[in-house]
């Protein structure tokens, strides 16, 4: 008897691990496809964020989305997949709830359900323009600390490598905050311990995808630093108000203290300001320093509470915390006594109006400075445009934005342009910014297409010449333009918007092929650098030079290659994939060392093939 037990004990210890694993595997579509029904659903609230953004309200019903935000399958969802049909997603906008309406059957040895859910609160829209010298405005609303607690205001951050930038809210403390458009992982994950991140590792600066517009960049760490005073040494609550992008992927923000291990947490919904307090870091009495650094990119900062008790924050409200101005303290020699921030409407050079720039200074020592402000603007033919601006900086202007006007020389002989600014205290250059404003190439694209592998090929990669139509899946297809506005911020190709009107949705299972020429002043090697999302794939006159076969938007996908151009014209193919969610594309070309290369886009009317007859 007792030998049986011991038999049938070793069986159901060596069944049970065995159901696991069958489980796992019998279970693994369904799992799958509730992480990208999971995803799905998270874009269609994505969409209702962004309608309620424009119009200051919530839809209706789900079908004010389509088509202008959303495409009718997005709103869609089935339960199961092996039983059931398509049925519309559940919105209550009374209450903001968004969820499936049946929960997803998950299909193995024994089936479960999982049923998903957002609750999306109402945003805060604000339209007014900001418009003033000093721009650091605190609102009466707001609430005081409690005793040893601190307060700090991110646009008040004594030190912004490229890629941190001030920007304007009025539903900002202080009106302004800080934003990381470009770049991310600078620092990994780290370990996960009661649902926040410790201890990320900084990447290697060899390989960091930040900086990756901006000519030359020098690979150092991608980070906003601010130095503050705290009344007492411990271990302090860091709660952090913050506003993600659109993206479900881009709500990351990793910080640390004097150099300790770093909190990488995520907060909020998009187009939210948000507190989310993520565990405790150690602060010394005296001096600190506080560091926020790239976990992933299009996150905004605007208030940092440090508490010795956890606060009771609710997360998605207007409140705001008095305080963080900024005092009188000893800063390290590396600190300037200004720090300057330049922004930019958008780095997209149209053949209209010209970008609004902007240059913000931050008063780090709160005197009375004189400083001048130098700019200069590359011309062709190696020209500069140069201006000087002297400034008289008094202890209450705290932050001051100056506005800069571009002037672009019409009609633009340029792809890219440098506007370079310095600062100067003192006789002294005390810090340099840099921002490239690009202009597209004039492409034709033959799409939507059949979805194809990366390492699959058809007849645009080695026709020479190509052909005015081809034929995908039995219909015949012909080359369009590309418009410039179609193009994002970056000056990145956005065909979700020309093909469906969207960018976030905007078609499933597709590829397209797109061309142009350009023409290089000298024969010889050259910098591509290449963006794309999904997969791109890049041919040089025939020779196909890059592949990029990861999935993601296309800052975290960018790739750069030397390659060959010949004196004169010059043939730039590429095919773009697209599963789902965004689908863009970048190309541009720039000297090896990474400067601006004496390299024209070859206009439609000019080109060596013509694709259009008529319609140039």
């Amino acid at each position: 008897m007792k030998k049986r037990i011991i038999i049938i004990t070793i069986f159901i210890a060596a069944l049970v691990p065995a159901g696991y694993v069958a489980d796992r595997y019998l279970s693994r579509p369904d799992r799958i496809r509730l992480d990208a029904e999971r995803e799905r659903l998270e874009n269609a609230r994505n969409a209702i964020l962004m309608f309620t953004k424009d119009n200051a309200r919530f839809p209706a019903d789900l079908a004010e989305l389509v088509p202008g935000y959303a495409s009718e399958e997005l709103l869609m969802f089935q339960p199961d997949i092996r039983k059931t049909a398509m049925e519309p997603l559940l919105w209550r906008p009374e209450t903001g709830l968004l969820s499936w309406r049946s929960p997803l059957v998950v299909h193995g040895l024994l089936s479960r359900t999982e049923l998903v859910s957002f609750e999306i609160p109402h945003l805060q829209v604000e339209r007014d323009p900001i418009s003033a010298e000093n721009v650091f405005r605190q609102t009466p609303d707001q609430i005081l600390l409690g005793a040893g607690d601190i307060i700090i205001e991110a646009e008040l951050f004594q030190f912004m490598t490229y890629g941190w930038e001030i920007g304007e809210d009025q539903d900002a403390s202080g009106q302004c905050y800080i934003h990381i458009r470009e770049g991310t992982g600078d620092v990994t994950d780290g370990k996960d311990v009661d649902g926040f991140y410790v201890g990320g590792v900084e990447f290697d600066p060899e390989i960091r995808s930040g900086d990756f517009y901006n000519v030359g960049g020098d690979r150092r760490r991608i980070e906003a630093r601010c130095y503050f005073m705290a009344p007492r040494e411990g271990n302090y609550f860091v709660s952090v108000r913050t506003m993600s992008g659109p993206l479900h992927c881009s709500q990351a923000w990793a910080l640390s203290i004097n150099s300790g291990g770093h909190r990488a947490d995520s907060g909020g919904a998009p187009f939210i300001w948000f507190w989310r307090t993520s565990g405790q870091l150690h602060v010394k009495k005296g001096l600190n320093y506080m560091s926020f650094v790239t976990h992933q990119d299009d996150v905004k900062i605007d208030q940092v509470l440090l508490t010795l008790q956890k606060p009771d924050l609710p997360g998605a409200v207007r409140r705001t915390f008095k305080g963080g101005h900024g005092v009188r303290i000893l800063l390290p020699d590396s600190i300037p006594p200004v720090t300057m921030s330049l922004r930019a409407s958008t780095l997209s050079i149209s053949a209209g109006d010209d970008p609004q720039m902007a240059v913000f200074l931050r008063n780090n020592v709160l005197d009375d400075i004189n400083a001048t402000l130098n700019t200069s603007l590359d011309l062709p033919d190696g020209r500069r445009r140069e201006r000087s601006y002297d400034i008289a900086l008094t202890s209450a202007e705290i932050l001051t934005k100056l506005p800069e006007s571009l002037d672009l020389p019409r009609p633009l002989a340029m792809k890219e342009y440098t506007l370079r600014c310095e600062l100067v205290v003192d006789s002294r250059v005390i810090q340099e910014r840099t921002i490239v404003l690009f202009r597209e190439y004039d492409w034709s694209v033959l799409g939507p297409l059949p979805f194809m592998k990366v390492e699959q090929s058809e007849a645009p990669e080695a026709d020479e010449p190509l052909q005015d139509t081809y034929t995908f899946g039995g219909k015949s297809v012909r080359w369009l333009k590309y418009r410039e506005e179609f193009t994002d911020y970056f000056c990145i190709m956005d065909f979700g918007r020309m093909f469906s009107g969207r960018k976030f949705d905007g078609m499933s299972d597709v590829s397209l092929y797109a061309c142009t020429e350009v023409e290089a002043a000298t024969g010889g090697r050259y910098l591509l650098k290449a963006q794309g999302d999904d997969n791109l794939v890049v041919w040089v006159n025939g020779e196909r030079v890059v592949t990029i076969d990861a999935k993601g938007p296309p800052i975290r996908t960018a790739r750069e290659t030397e390659i060959d151009l010949k004196a004169g014209r010059n043939r730039i193919l590429f095919r773009l994939n697209q599963k789902a969610g965004q689908w863009q594309a970048g190309i541009r070309i720039r000297t090896i060392d990474d400067q601006i290369a004496d390299v024209t886009g070859v206009p439609f009317d000019e080109q060596t093939i013509d694709f259009y007859g008529n319609e140039k």
